[in-house]
């Protein structure tokens, strides 16, 4: 078997289709590089749905330097139903939380941080009732499917840090 041109031009191409290889494995396995700030998702009609991601931080190298904290918010989308979205995020004993408090606003909640470093942080994003809801209706409060927005950003002293996300529970 004969192969075309130099071993320089060979080696080129192999390291092409390992890079390749390796990128579709990663994203088959639940990483997203294509949406690594945002996350769009539906909880299911169980009050108690809940989906958890992992995400870790990274220096890619662009200048931002080593990650110092994860800054995040959720919006809860349309259609507008009772249940509110909220987000808890943590890293080791370093904890955080916001609730999009205004159903279909088309605005997010108010942004929080956690100063974990690289992580991991154990991202919850869950249903809650609005303060109103009697304790006898809560139950049915949560009972309804509900679209949510997550973005989340790795940050460094100076800007973005590179950023994992990978889904451990999804309901």
């Amino acid at each position: 078997m004969h192969i075309k041109g130099t071993k320089h031009e060979f080696m080129k191409g192999l390291h092409s289709t390992i890079a390749r290889s390796v990128l579709s494995a990663l994203l088959v396995a639940g990483y997203s590089a294509a949406e690594a700030d945002t996350k769009t998702d539906v909880l299911g009609k169980a009050p108690g749905a809940t989906d958890i991601y992992q995400v870790d931080c990274y220096n890619d190298d662009a200048g931002a330097g080593a990650p110092v904290r994860l800054d995040f918010e959720v919006e809860d989308l349309t259609p507008a139903y009772p249940p509110l979205i909220s987000v808890d995020v943590v890293s080791g004993a370093l904890q955080a939380s916001t609730t999009d408090t205004r159903d279909g606003d088309r605005k997010p909640s108010p942004a929080a941080n956690v100063y974990g470093g690289a992580g991991p942080y154990m991202v919850s994003v869950y249903k809650t009732a609005k303060p109103t809801v009697q304790p006898s209706k809560l139950a049915k409060a949560k009972s309804y499917k509900e679209t949510y927005r997550l973005t989340y950003h790795c940050r460094g002293p100076s800007g973005h840090a590179g950023t994992i996300r990978t889904t451990r529970q999804n309901q």
